[in-house]
């Protein structure tokens, strides 16, 4: 199967094609100005917002699957910025979802659980109300109305609070703060799902497996997932389970977001559920964080 990644040099988009491979032909996209490695397969430079750029790459690749994880996804940034947000995390995931209609591809969006509004007591389930309180949340819940809009064949895989090699992420802002100092303040009032990236592009692949079994049945699988690691957490919490295994000598305070003031506004309750995994073998994310820092 041939497979287009967007974001191919991301945290997530990595994982996502090394683990497509090698029982797939994987073609990622990249932003320029990023500084390129060594990848195992065919990259190709072209800003998504090019709208007859991206277009043309994606019909001549003619690709079966395209998965879009390109994105701005500096919370802070987007609302300091909106134009560029909303250039990038909606007018760039229209051009996709354009260029896939034209050539028959399945989309596959990856959202985020900023499309909620936080003021839930449960988790958020795939059929809950997006109300994004932010400009971030705001421009990929527009994406995601793009993706609805334009293609029949799509799915939407919303994750939240990942970490993985490659990439700034919560995990790693925690470890680097702690070799610089013997006490952190951490918020103990946000709620969310830690998100390893291997499990994620883990199940991203299955649901493309499972995608080409079903569609030969005829059998319709498209739609919102809410693909995360199993439970929730604060942030809090979360940074006393990283130094666990790292600088314990450091001690951990917790305070009030508000002790933070930040441009964008944080949703205060965003943990995922999954009611439509078919198969969810996606670990607790405790599990996940050892597995992430046993390698470190």
């Amino acid at each position: 199967m041939r497979i287009l990644v967007t974001g191919a040099t991301g945290m997530l988009g990595s994982e996502v094609c090394q683990e497509l491979l090698p029982d797939n032909e994987v073609i990622g996209i990249y932003l320029k100005n990023r500084e390129m490695g060594a990848f195992p397969f065919k990259m190709i430079l072209i800003d998504i917002t090019d709208s007859s750029g991206i277009s043309n790459v994606i019909c001549q690749l003619s690709p079966e699957v395209v998965i879009h994880t390109a994105a701005y996804t500096d919370v802070d940034g987007c609302e300091l910025d909106p134009d560029k947000a909303f250039l990038v995390n909606t007018q760039g995931t229209r051009n996709v979802a354009l260029a896939c209609k034209k050539c028959d591809a399945v989309m596959i969006y990856i959202s985020t659980d900023y499309v909620f509004d936080g003021q839930a007591n449960v988790p958020y389930t795939e059929d809950d109300v997006p109300h994004p309180i932010n400009v971030y949340g705001q421009s990929k819940c527009e994406g995601e109305k793009e993706v609805t809009n334009i293609l029949e064949k799509w799915f939407i895989v919303r994750t939240a609070w990942l970490f993985g090699i490659g990439g700034r992420n919560f995990v790693s802002t925690v470890l680097q703060l702690a070799r610089q100092s013997q006490e952190l303040k951490v918020v103990k009032d946000q709620f969310g799902s830690p998100s390893y990236c291997v499990d994620v592009a883990k199940q991203i692949r299955k649901m493309v497996v499972a995608d080409a079994e079903l569609e030969s049945q005829n059998v319709i699988s498209y739609g919102i997932y809410h693909v995360t690691n199993k439970g929730g957490c604060s942030r809090y919490e979360f940074a006393k389970e990283i130094l666990k295994y790292h600088h314990n000598s450091v001690n951990i305070i917790p305070v009030v977001s508000g002790e933070f003031p930040r441009p964008a506004m944080r949703p205060r309750y965003t943990v995922l559920s999954s009611k439509r995994l078919v198969e969810d073998s996606m670990h607790e994310w405790q599990y996940a964080l050892r597995e992430y820092l046993s390698g470190k």
